[in-house]
């Protein structure tokens, strides 16, 4: 009785706190499948689904497409793409920062980029309008809003350093255009930002 109390315990721990291992498949239509394989993992922080993706075409080819740590288990019906001429973009939000992996499916060419506020400070176009940088210390947040054409909307919520009061926190929209030739991600327009 005891040794089956004692293995209840840790299966439940087990459970609770992980590693379990999964594997999801996502219809992706003329694209082909993404197969992903998960591992869950927990702590006392949050609870983390560590997910290594491949990209399975109809034509027969695999594509690495790589790892993601998303934070809640409904990560899998949030994935969509969107093709741009030899690229197939993926969209992903893991957790407060979007991550963009594109594609090119004709030479395997990855780009994956991580879209936080704090690099806007690199943008030429960002530089020219405002005169602040977003603040490093506080890491902000990133959402892809829209995604049309070979446009991609993202809004991020950041805070900027300006002269009084020290500190703003600032919504912004930036609509980024996908370079059909390379796949990078190309500053088209930074709208007004929204002071909170």
């Amino acid at each position: 009785m005891a040794l089956a109390l004692v293995a209840i315990f840790f299966t439940f721990l087990q459970l609770a706190f992980g590693p379990i291992h999964d594997s999801v498949t996502i219809d992706l239509g003329r694209e082909g499948k993404l197969v992903c394989d998960e591992t869950y993992n927990a702590d006392f922080a949050g609870v983390f689904y560590d997910v290594k993706m491949i990209l399975k075409t109809l034509d027969g080819k695999s594509h690495r497409i790589g790892d993601v740590t998303f934070h809640d288990e409904g990560w899998s019906k949030r994935i969509a793409t969107k093709r741009v001429g030899d690229w197939l973009i993926i969209p992903l939000d893991p957790g407060e920062l979007v991550q963009i992996k594109m594609l090119n499916t004709v030479s395997g060419q990855l780009n994956d980029t991580t879209l936080q506020a704090f690099d806007l400070r690199k943008d030429l176009l960002y530089r020219q309008k405002f005169k602040d940088k977003p603040d490093h210390l506080f890491p902000g947040s990133s959402k892809v809003q829209d995604i049309s054409g070979n446009a991609i909307e993202v809004s991020y919520e950041y805070k900027a350093k300006a002269e009084y009061p020290s500190e703003i926190l600032v919504n912004q929209t930036l609509v980024y255009q996908i370079d059909p030739i390379s796949g990078k991600l190309q500053t088209k327009e930074i709208r007004e930002r929204v002071v909170q």
